[in-house]
């Protein structure tokens, strides 16, 4: 903060693409205005066009570029929720990109350039992260509130959604989790995926169902399968 993404090649000085803070000129943080507009994500799509998604966090939460982040611009087109938590660009899929946000959950078919919302039906509505397995299927965290409401009784009450048809259609994979769904990553093996939550606990969950394989740690906020 403020708003802005550097870059370097082979160790060389590290240089700013400028288009970013242009993009988010006059922008602020929605949770708290007063800070600004600042950078929260980047995304990378290795196709024949190249797609970089990143939502700095004002009306244009979304900027595009296709020409190594020299220039960008706004891919807004339905997407209501400027606090954007996660975007996923499908590695199997051309044009997917999937956003979970404050509010809500958008998909987009064409590369950002509209949005619809896809919200799985219920009373949860926190996106908090979302992947993708290696056959396709799309998995979602979603939470009941926002986590300054995670302390009450049923702490997060989160579950995690799949979808296996472009977010469509979620199905729970498992629900009334303590913990909000910080971060997942693809499993090994190709189905399913590792999610960690903020009450410091690893699930394994593909098609069978859900199981813990990690407890007891404090908040995990990123998580990563090492060859």
């Amino acid at each position: 903060m403020p708003a802005a993404l550097y870059r370097a090649s082979n160790g060389g000085a590290w240089q700013e693409l400028e288009g970013v803070r242009a993009g988010a000129h006059g922008g602020s943080f929605p949770p708290s205005p007063e800070l600004g507009a600042r950078t929260r994500l980047y995304r990378r799509r290795q196709r024949k066009r190249r797609a970089d998604l990143l939502p700095p966090s004002k009306s244009a939460v979304m900027l595009v570029s296709d020409d190594e982040g020299r220039h960008w611009t706004p891919a807004v087109a339905g997407l209501d929720d400027p606090d954007v938590h996660q975007i996923l660009p499908s590695s199997r899929t051309r044009g997917f990109v999937v956003a979970a946000c404050g509010e809500g959950i958008y998909r987009s078919l064409d590369r950002g350039e509209h949005w619809e919302k896809v919200t799985p039906s219920g009373a949860r509505d926190f996106g908090s992260a979302v992947t993708e397995d290696g056959t396709g299927a799309i998995y979602l965290g979603l939470a009941l509130g926002r986590p300054n409401t995670w302390l009450r009784k049923q702490r997060a009450d989160a579950a995690i959604f799949v979808s296996n048809d472009g977010g469509a259609h979620w199905d729970s994979a498992t629900a009334a989790l303590s913990g909000g769904v910080m971060a997942m990553c693809p499993a090994v093996g190709g189905e399913g995926v590792f999610a960690s939550t903020s009450e410091g606990d690893v699930l394994q969950v593909d098609s069978s169902g859900a199981r813990k394989i990690i407890g007891g740690l404090p908040s995990i906020t990123a998580l990563a399968v090492g060859a």
